[in-house]
């Protein structure tokens, strides 16, 4: 293809973004519309919780686990730059006893073995991208909860929330409705966001170190601020579906506006909240419909099917799907998808500012990179064989070797198996717990890969 045919693809692409994002606008103001004269039956189910199949698609993160029979706190922290986020502990038993099989003085094994007491042991969850701790958390069962799994075997575990989601959406000065409040990209979360919360967890445990586990956005997010700090505040870093650089989007649609420039991102996005649409949808969608637009839209976007997610524990899932991020980060991650390189925002070319005919050639600047040679903490990291979103090669080779303290693949699962497959308790759960255990007791043993 030419250089000329080439340019026109691309902008036809783009063109045809655009006219989808109309569509869509329509659509939604003239359902909308329709909605004021004529009540739906259906929307009763997403207004009241007593109506819906399952009460959990309404329940926050502190509710889901209330209900079930676990002790919560919620805690406020505030970044060195002013935004006040969301903290959701699950607190370990106040004896904190153990015993030998790994469960609590308040949980459902160990009844009548010896015990021993043990200091707290924190571990902070960090969610993905577009996501809130309600993500990690909610399942149907409570076996299939990584939060709930780890709390039975002692541990204390914090949820952490980023700027701008539902449990995060405040700042001591900026308010949502300002495009200054949502001027944040992923180095403002690995920078100001992670440290915080890491110094609140080990504030209010009194606890030496944490080990830290994320997923998706969250592993890059921890990436990212454990190359840039020489941390013992970290003890194990575990990576559920990592992921730096993206591969790009299995629709050719998508991936031209993935590589489009950034001023043309936030001509069709806008400069604030991504998508805040999606709980429109969310809300005023029969919930079978919803399940099945965002199947499609995970299908048209990356090319999953889904395969290892039960079918009627979708609707639960799907519910807590998404929760407010910037477009700015959206653009940030593009920028990582067009250079190949895992680094920091590019100001310069989110602005109007031109750099010149040669610019493309010869950069007359150099962006930071996130590299992960530095790290110094143990990393274990848990990919998927059918993930199409990241290079796991690359990242599993970027890591030094002596910090790798596991390597696991999981052959069929994709990105969101991580969080949701129907037998992640028992392929993936195990392997954490053990993990956790070498890792807290002081006698951490070789790396080792599977």
């Amino acid at each position: 293809m030419s250089a000329s045919l080439g340019i026109a693809w691309r902008w036809s692409q783009l063109f045809l973004a655009l006219v989808v994002l109309v569509i869509e606008w329509i659509l939604r103001e003239v359902i909308t519309l329709f909605f004021r004269i004529i009540p739906v039956p259906w929307r009763t189910e997403w207004e009241d919780p007593k109506h819906a199949e399952d009460p959990n698609c309404e329940r926050g993160t502190l509710e889901y686990v209330e209900a079930k029979g676990y002790r919560t706190e919620e805690h406020f922290v505030t970044t060195p730059d002013g935004y006040i986020l969301g903290l959701h502990r699950i607190p370990a038993p106040s004896s904190h006893t153990i015993s030998k099989d790994g469960a609590d003085d308040e949980g459902k094994a160990g009844v009548g073995a010896s015990q021993q007491p043990l200091p707290l042991r924190p571990v902070l969850i960090i969610h993905g991208f577009m996501h809130s701790s309600e993500a990690v958390t909610i399942r149907q069962r409570e076996s299939d909860s990584l939060p709930l799994v780890l709390r039975e075997a002692g541990y204390d575990v914090w949820l952490g929330n980023n700027r701008g989601n539902k449990y995060s959406h405040k700042h001591i000065h900026k308010r949502p409705t300002d495009d200054e409040f949502w001027d944040f990209s992923m180095d403002d979360m690995a920078r100001y966001d992670l440290p915080t919360m890491i110094e609140c967890v080990l504030s209010r445990t009194g606890a030496p170190s944490l080990t830290l586990i994320g997923f998706s956005q969250g592993t890059a997010q921890a990436f990212a601020y454990l190359s840039s700090h020489m941390t013992t505040k970290v003890n194990l870093f575990i990576a559920l579906a990592p992921v730096i650089v993206p591969r790009g989007f299995a629709n050719s649609v998508v991936d031209a506006v993935a590589r489009a420039r950034p001023d043309f991102i936030f001509l069709l996005f806008g400069k604030r909240q991504l998508l805040p649409f999606t709980l429109f949808w969310r809300n005023n969608l029969p919930r079978s419909k919803f399940v099945q637009l965002i199947d499609l839209s995970v299908k048209f976007l990356f090319g999953w099917d889904t395969a290892c997610l039960a079918e009627n524990e979708k609707t639960l899932l799907y519910s807590h799907i998404y929760s407010h991020a910037s477009v700015k980060t959206l653009v940030q991650w593009f920028q990582i998808i067009q250079t190949g390189k895992f680094q920091m925002f590019d100001d310069y070319k989110s602005s109007n500012v031109s750099s010149g005919s040669g610019s493309d050639r010869y950069p007359g600047y150099v962006l930071p990179q996130y590299q992960l040679g530095q790290i110094r903490t143990p990393v274990a990291c848990f990919c998927g064989g059918r993930d199409t979103l990241p290079h796991t090669d690359d990242i599993i080779d970027a890591i030094p070797k002596d910090k790798r303290a596991l390597v696991h693949m999981e052959p069929k699962y994709e990105h969101l198996d991580f969080m949701w497959a129907r037998d992640v308790s028992t392929r993936i759960y195990p392997k954490v717990k053990t993990l956790l255990s070498k890792y807290n007791s002081g006698k951490e043993e070789d790396s080792c890969e599977l």
